[in-house]
């Protein structure tokens, strides 16, 4: 069971408000804790008080005579002081969190809940730094709340740690694994392409499966007002566009669990509603924005999409629970990497410790290989949509951009070099000027802050971190060294003669060019 913890809307009866236990997160808990169901409860989207101090009333969620949890609590975080605050808060209230599930906001589908521009790398460098304290620091106060509340607390144990971050190769699988030590990762975009685990008409998987990086898009189409990936093709989006078109914004709010807007009205609406997007696009033009600023915040209005009622389409149509329902699909962005539906029975796992990885020849042969589309993950996330924005934030900026964007992109902007290029322009530019650049975020935040008497700023709104270039941070770099003073050769990468011979061929041949 999974709970959006801030989607917590107070319910009325015959206009009277009703006590904090019949909202809508305090009611889907009192659910799952009264269930005879085993298993775990999964609070995502940040720290709800009310929520978290009415977990405390549940004896599912705390140990019984044996110190065993009959339901256990994840929770998904974004960084370690996050785990470390919430942790803390329920272990005061005799609660133990059975796994922490780092979220990277910006690489998962869904909402992007970025970290203020922090990589992933860094963060699960601070679990796996302080795992041990941080596991013995919570069990004292965990014991104590438990001790004082008359119960016996179970013996200090340890905690799981996984992530899920957009990954789409085995490689990056054993990154988390054997360097960062997580317990577990998350594979949820490419499983969208697996008809036996998802709910999903074949329309949409085909759309899935053809999807290319400019149809994966960082939208601001949710009503909780953080940025989303859509689907940019599927018949949700369609549909919103066409509604848009002929003068009807909105969708009807048929759920309405997003109603927190109180703008217009006493009663609060959900910004992605019909009643809200023709009061407030009727509205924008008196509020006394220039051109593109309101061209700008009505894109925003128009872009909402009905994020509670559209999101489970692919199973509520199927099922006919909702016929008339239009799908929208929120995958993560490495949804591009893949090209093609697959069956479960095409997977094969490999054991490294068994002849043929467990597997036997036939199902080597049968396995098919989903190649990884080359390109750089930071360059092709810049559009020509984010140039259009910037440029009508500041009409006098100049876009510049690394020429690994994509085609259309370095077109559009007004510059396109190397890094050596960008540093070179933005250096050697007046005082005063704007740019914007489309390239890997440390490079721009170092711009911005070498060049203060200018306007430096990176194209993309939530900002691009690059994984590959920060493998070669100091701190590894030291790590390699130190080994070697030990006589350690840390990650010794060798390869055959004969791919030496043809790679020496290609090189030649690749810096003959003229």
């Amino acid at each position: 069971v999974n709970i959006m913890t801030k989607l917590d809307r107070d319910r009325y009866r015959d206009g009277q408000k009703l006590p904090p236990e019949f909202a809508d997160a305090m009611s889907a808990l009192r659910g799952f804790a009264n269930s005879t169901v085993r298993g775990g409860i999964v609070l995502s989207a940040g720290m709800n008080r009310r929520l978290y101090n009415y977990l405390s009333q549940f004896d599912d969620l705390l140990p019984d005579e044996n110190g065993v949890l009959k339901k256990t609590i994840i929770l998904k975080v974004s960084d370690f002081r996050s785990a470390m605050i919430q942790g803390r808060f329920l272990a005061k209230r005799g609660l133990w969190i059975s796994e922490y599930r780092i979220e990277s906001g910006l690489n998962c589908g869904g909402h992007a809940f970025a970290t203020k521009g922090y990589l992933l790398g860094p963060i699960l460098e601070e679990f796996k730094a302080n795992r041990k304290s941080f596991v013995a620091d919570l069990h004292k106060t965990y014991a104590k709340a438990l001790a004082k509340a008359g119960r016996e607390p179970a013996e200090p144990g340890d905690i799981i740690i996984t992530a899920q971050c957009g990954l789409s190769t085995a490689a990056e699988d054993k990154l988390m694994m054997e360097y960062y030590c997580t317990d577990g990762t998350g594979w949820g975009t490419p499983f969208l392409l697996v008809p036996e685990a998802v709910s999903i008409e074949q329309d949409t998987l085909d759309k899935l499966a053809a999807a290319k990086d400019e149809d994966i898009l960082l939208t601001e189409g949710s009503p909780l007002g953080v940025p989303i990936w859509l689907l940019d093709t599927c018949e949700a989006e369609d549909v919103r566009r066409r509604r848009n078109d002929e003068g009807k914004p909105g969708a009807e709010c048929p759920k309405g669990f997003l109603k927190d807007n109180t703008e217009f009205t006493d009663k609060p609406l959900c910004t992605a509603s019909r009643t809200y997007a023709k009061r407030k696009v009727e509205h924008l033009p008196s509020e006394g924005f220039s051109p593109s600023q309101l061209a700008a915040r009505m894109n925003t209005v128009l872009s909402r999409a009905c994020v509670c009622h559209e999101l489970s389409g692919g199973v509520t149509r199927i099922y006919d629970i909702h016929p008339s329902v239009v799908a929208l699909v929120c995958p993560g962005p490495n949804i591009a990497d893949f090209s093609r539906t697959m069956s479960l029975d095409e997977m094969v796992v490999w054991n490294p410790f068994k002849r043929l990885g467990g597997n036997t020849p036939e199902q080597l042969r049968n396995a098919k290989l989903i190649l990884w589309q080359g390109h750089c993950a930071v360059h092709t996330r810049f559009s020509v949509k984010q140039i259009q924005a910037a440029r009508d934030r500041y009409p006098d900026v100049t876009v510049l951009v690394h020429p690994e964007c994509t085609m259309e992109t370095v077109q559009a902007a007004d510059l396109n070099g190397s890094t050596e290029f960008i540093r070179k322009q933005i250096n050697e530019a007046p005082a005063g000027s704007k740019w914007a650049v489309g390239t890997e975020i440390s490079l721009v935040n170092r711009l911005a802050i070498n060049n203060p008497d200018k306007v430096v700023f990176c194209l993309d709104p939530v900002s691009c971190p690059c994984s590959t270039m920060y493998r070669i941070h100091p701190a590894y770099l030291l790590w390699v060294l130190e080994g070697l003073i030990e006589g350690q050769v840390i990650n010794q990468i060798t390869v055959p003669e004969e791919t030496k011979h043809y790679a020496q061929i290609a090189l030649n041949q690749m810096l003959a060019l003229r």
